[in-house]
């Protein structure tokens, strides 16, 4: 019996040790689960601040010059937050890598600046928190004395104008705008240059056919150009003059195409026709002669006309006329006719006897005021009877003051060169000189 109890003590004494070290075993394994729940979530904690930490800083570095990007080699520097010393490095590298996203791509290497900052801390379980991004330094040069030029050119529409030529001089090749209208210099030294271009049919909105500026790079920053500058529509015609209810070919010298939301532009008159390049717009220009906005008739006698992109409008513009006749003693002669228009533009036409003394081209410029006309005659006479005198050999002159605004019918004035005499003293008609116009 005895034997028996000691066989048993035995056992639960073993029993005893082996749960004691079950025990012990699922302990230590409880505790190491607790430690490792404390630092996750503390490496959690530590990595948000530590991400926070790195963005601010690349914003910052986002901010700076190149010459101060590229003097960041990665040197350490700690960042107290919330009790804890963090290790922050920040660094710039050139790399070879295309930017996307940019209308205008500047030109030059394709190398830009790759902004990286790392964060660590102490006791960290996980790898550095790492943020990045591309700058293209190209667009803002390289050194203090180095900048970037872009130019873009774009139609009416905003739809870029490809293959313009454009000078900036100063020694720089000249570039070509792309597809996008765009051509771009970088690095190019920080410098004042004269950017000019242009293209055949091509204007600005105001109706140049070219563009030039005086354009400042400064260093380290993107100087950037924008300009319409359209595909031009083109106006052609001629001028006519209605007398006797015949209508008459005129030659004004000067043509005025105006526009509602633009400054009107003049363009010579050659032959009596004119051919002129201007910005295309829906809305219609209104084409008259003359020379200033003074000659610019009513409404209802109006030429109007509308273009497009590379389209032409072609026009026969109304002119009122004067009907000058130059005489002598009533009796129709060769002469000549000065007028003066409303815009101080001289008219000399001659008048032919053949014609009734009569102008071949009787239309001018309207004018709603007073315009100067003047008759010239040339007397070459003898003295009757040998013993009366009669005006002498020569040029005489009248001037009258009309009113050239009537488009239905001519506007008649006759310079009618006539004399009284009474013995030897001799008498000119009222307002004639012996003189020249």
């Amino acid at each position: 019996m005895g034997h028996r109890f000691r066989s048993e003590e035995g056992s639960s004494l073993i029993e005893i040790v082996m749960s004691a070290m079950v025990l012990g075993i699922i302990a230590v394994g409880v505790m190491s689960g607790f430690d490792v729940s404390a630092r996750n979530s503390g490496d959690a904690k530590h990595k948000a601040a530590a991400a926070n930490i790195a963005e601010n800083e690349l914003e910052r570095m986002r901010s700076l010059r190149i010459s101060e990007l590229t003097a960041m080699t990665g040197t350490p520097q700690t960042v107290s937050q919330n009790g804890v010393s963090y290790t922050r490095t920040a660094k710039a590298e050139w790399v070879s890598q295309p930017a996307t996203g940019s209308i205008c791509e500047v030109a030059g290497p394709p190398t830009y600046l790759k902004l990286s900052v790392s964060v660590s801390w102490p006791g960290r379980s996980t790898k550095p928190v790492t943020v990045s991004s591309l700058l293209a330094p190209g667009a803002r040069g390289t050194l203090s004395t180095q900048g970037a030029l872009v130019i873009r050119i774009t139609d009416i529409n905003g739809n870029g104008v490809a293959g313009v030529p454009v000078t900036v001089g100063g020694g720089v090749p000249s570039g070509s705008t792309d597809s996008n209208g765009c051509v771009s210099w970088s690095p190019i030294t920080a410098a004042t240059y004269n950017m000019s271009f242009s293209k055949a049919g091509y204007v600005t909105t105001d109706g140049s056919s070219s563009v030039a500026e005086s354009i400042s790079v400064a260093g380290q920053e993107v100087t950037q150009r924008s300009y319409t500058y359209s595909q031009g529509g083109t106006i052609s015609g001629t001028f006519y003059s209605v007398r006797s209810g015949q209508q008459i070919a005129s030659s004004p010298t000067r043509v005025a195409i105006a526009h509602p939301s633009r400054a009107t532009q003049y363009f010579n008159v050659t032959g009596g026709s004119f051919n002129a390049t201007v910005p295309p717009d829906a809305q219609p220009y209104t084409v008259y002669a003359g020379n200033c906005a003074a000659a610019r008739p009513p409404v209802a006698y109006e030429t109007n006309a509308t273009v497009g992109p590379g389209a032409n409008a072609n026009v026969n513009v109304r002119m009122p006329a004067i009907d000058a006749v130059t005489q002598i003693q009533s009796n129709n002669v060769n002469g000549t006719v000065k007028v003066t228009d409303v815009c101080g533009t001289v008219y000399t036409r001659s008048t032919t006897a053949a014609s009734g003394g009569k102008l071949a081209d009787p239309g001018f410029p309207y004018s709603s005021s007073g315009i100067s006309v003047c008759g010239q005659v040339n007397y070459n006479g003898e003295n009757w009877l040998n013993w009366a005198v009669v005006p002498s050999n020569g040029n005489y002159r009248k001037t009258n003051s009309v009113t050239n605004s009537n488009f239905t019918s001519a506007t008649g004035t006759t310079f009618n060169f006539g004399w009284t005499w009474f013995i030897i003293t001799v008498f000119l008609d009222a307002g004639w000189s012996k003189a020249s116009c």
